[in-house]
């Protein structure tokens, strides 16, 4: 028989943790605008260099190249390389910083942006590689079975915030992650992945839908870092 979640366990319902993670947004505000803002700038940018490019002519953007010499050629699409690669490094580094206040917050901190940017720096390389492990295992779960890939995606959800707390490897990362979300704790990320989903759906209104969904799911972002605190204290 499955055990089951006790009283003693103090696990906070998943909608409860809103108004608790709302406040740690609310004293973090200053900050987490800033790593708010950041993609929103390369979103922009990008929005105008495809709406600019859609202006040029058919016919000429169907060769650009036309006209310039192999040396030429390859400069413009070793910079295009470049510049993708820096861009996709700071996206990383952005989403870094992002664990590592959410984390802070959730503890009941208010860390400023030098202290969320060094910290972010120290941890970014191997959050790629929990990434891309942790991708690569729902992927294939997904293309075999789809169920595994889905208990996968559960089993290590809070693979980066075990990473960052205890300065693991991406092994003991996920192996944290895993023993903190086993049955019956499992239900208690689920919680947190559907409220997450569901406020993600006001999407759908129309005009102000979403914006809407954006200050929703933000403020609600601190709490799977509470998740991973209050499990932690618990699952023995």
């Amino acid at each position: 028989m499955a055990k089951k979640l006790s009283k003693s366990d103090k696990i906070t319902g998943a909608f409860d943790l809103f108004p608790k993670s709302a406040e740690a947004v609310k004293r973090n505000l200053n900050t987490f605008v800033v790593l708010w803002l950041l993609p929103l700038v390369f979103i922009l940018l990008s929005i105008i260099f495809q709406r600019d490019r859609t202006r040029v002519d058919t016919a000429t953007w169907s060769n650009p190249f036309s006209g310039l010499s192999g040396t030429s050629i390859a400069a413009i699409i070793g910079a295009i390389v470049i510049v993708s690669l820096v861009v996709a490094a700071i996206g990383i580094l952005i989403q870094s910083m992002t664990f590592v206040l959410q984390l802070e917050a959730a503890k009941g901190n208010t860390p400023d942006l030098h202290h969320v940017f060094e910290d972010g720096k120290k941890y970014w390389l191997r959050l790629v590689g929990l990434f891309i492990t942790v991708g690569f295992l729902v992927l294939i779960g997904l293309i075999a079975f789809i169920v595994p890939g889905v208990i996968f995606f559960r089993r290590y959800y809070l693979s980066s915030f075990a990473l960052i707390d205890k300065d693991s490897t991406i092994k003991e990362a996920m192996k944290e992650s895993a023993r903190l979300s086993k049955p019956p704790y499992n239900i208690t990320v689920w919680s947190i992945l559907g409220v997450t989903v569901l406020l993600s759906l006001t999407g759908v209104i129309p005009v102000i839908g979403s914006l809407v969904s954006f200050f929703l799911t933000a403020f609600y972002s601190v709490a799977p870092a509470m998740r991973y605190r209050e499990l932690k204290s618990v699952v023995k």
